[in-house]
């Protein structure tokens, strides 16, 4: 009889601590969404009207909220306007990574200035497209060359490449007969091509020092 009823009493005790256990289990899922609801009230009055980033809310079963950052702009200029009777575009300092694609539909662009940006590489070839193009600054880049393109630039009067790593020039700046001043200063570009194109150029001023 002992027996049954200490079996009897431990089943009892067994079954007030599940329904304890229960009991918590329930009260904390409350708190869980309370707290859930209170940061979604936050969110949703939340001012972010004078806010650039776009904001991306998941609250679908998720306790996790983003704000994503504004993607990192390639060029830190404003739009360019494509203005077939352009002259003159200076671009300089803006910290360009690359010269924008609508500079090459400017066709009767004379001076074009990019000067103290972020260019690397060459010019893009689309540079022929530039036909009425005097003078060419891209001074303090980060450019190791120029393209071929570039020797069909007949009217060109003046280039500045200076505070570049030009490795290399191209043959073609042969063909820039008109080209008064080229000023190829802090660069260590090949003595072999500069050479061969001086030699091409009786009328120009090169400016290597």
């Amino acid at each position: 009889m002992k027996t049954f009823y200490k079996i009897g009493l431990i089943g009892i005790i067994a079954v007030v601590i599940i329904v304890g256990y229960k009991v918590l289990s329930i009260k904390e899922t409350i708190n869980n969404n309370s707290k859930l609801s209170s940061i979604t009230d936050a969110l949703s009055n939340l001012d972010i009207s004078n806010s650039d980033a776009p904001i991306s809310l998941d609250s679908n079963n998720n306790t996790s909220w983003t704000i994503e950052e504004p993607s990192s702009q390639t060029n830190n200029i404003e739009p360019i306007a494509s203005d077939s009777n352009r002259k003159i575009l200076d671009l300089s300092g803006k910290g360009l990574l690359k010269v924008p694609s609508e500079v090459f539909s400017m066709e009767s662009l004379e001076e074009l200035n990019l000067s103290n940006n972020k260019l690397s590489g060459a010019l893009p070839a689309e540079i022929r497209k530039l036909k009425s193009l005097r003078i060419l600054r891209a001074e303090n880049n980060q450019m190791t060359g120029l393209p071929a393109e570039i020797g069909q630039l007949t009217k060109l009067e003046v280039i500045d490449v200076s505070g570049n790593q030009l490795i290399g020039l191209p043959y073609e700046l042969a063909n820039l007969k008109n080209l008064k001043s080229f000023d190829l200063a802090g660069n260590n570009y090949s003595k072999l091509d500069f050479e061969i194109i001086s030699k091409e150029m009786p009328n120009t001023t090169f400016i290597i020092n």
